[in-house]
């Protein structure tokens, strides 16, 4: 089966996490929190204009502390890179949806795994980002994304003929 999108390399350009203990003071060990606050994904697609079948998709993640609760657990700001190649000939709509639904699972996923593994290392323990329906996280961003206005069909100026006093 040939490939319809191919990853071809992926970079975390940035990866910020953060244990605040202070909301967790006085807490005993089983009531601790490790995650108390708000997700937030978005994300970018560019293209190369020399080769139209390769694309860039940069996603970010955000987890911080909801406001007006204490600051507890993790605070995790994450941007990752992915390069995909789509096979020559295939239709524009179909690459401009599966860069976004497939690249996304894919760059989601594989962020999952790398701040999994490096919140391993803190006294908080792993954690795993959520499971998410990119269907959902795409229409919602993309709904608040501005529209391009609409374009008017032309129309034959008049002339208007001035009256010589």
């Amino acid at each position: 089966m040939p490939d319809i999108l191919k990853l071809e390399e992926f970079q975390l350009t940035d990866l910020l996490v953060r244990w605040h203990e202070e909301g967790n003071e006085g807490r005993e060990e089983s009531e601790r929190l490790i995650a108390d606050g708000e997700c937030g994904l978005s994300y970018e697609v560019f293209r190369q204009k020399e080769n139209p079948c390769l694309f860039a998709l940069e996603m970010r993640f955000q987890f911080t502390p909801g406001e007006g609760r204490p600051k507890a657990g993790y605070e995790i700001d994450a941007t990752i890179e992915g390069f995909f190649t789509f096979p020559e000939g295939m239709p524009e709509d179909n690459m401009q949806t599966l860069i976004r639904l497939n690249g996304l699972t894919i760059l989601y996923g594989i962020l999952r795994g790398e701040v999994a593994s490096v919140t391993g290392l803190f006294q908080g323990g792993r954690f795993v980002l959520p499971a998410v329906y990119m269907p959902d996280i795409i229409e919602s961003i993309e709904s608040q994304k501005p529209k391009p206005p609409k374009k008017r069909p032309a129309r034959a100026s008049k002339k208007r003929s001035r009256k010589k006093s």
